[in-house]
């Protein structure tokens, strides 16, 4: 009974928190649709190419890794 009560107040709550708001009676004006810029393309690009680069390097080259500080391979129990 307690849980009932306590989730009808809080609905309540939220309803008048929306009324107040006027939440349902135009538009969200706060959302925005997401336009990418050249600079975004540019990150996004640097981003792949970076990627490649390191997965190409470790695996032509055998040059570089993931390296993993000793205290933590004993924390596991390795070594």
């Amino acid at each position: 009974m307690p849980v009932t009560i306590h989730a009808i107040i809080g609905s309540e709550d939220i309803i008048d928190a929306m009324d107040l708001r006027c939440f349902g009676t135009r538009p969200r004006t706060w959302l925005y649709k997401l336009t990418y810029h050249w600079w975004d393309y540019a990150l996004i690009a640097f981003g792949l190419l970076m990627l490649v680069a390191g997965i190409l390097t470790k695996s032509l080259l055998h040059i570089g890794g993931f390296w993993v500080p000793g205290w933590w391979i004993r924390l596991a129990g390795g070594e």
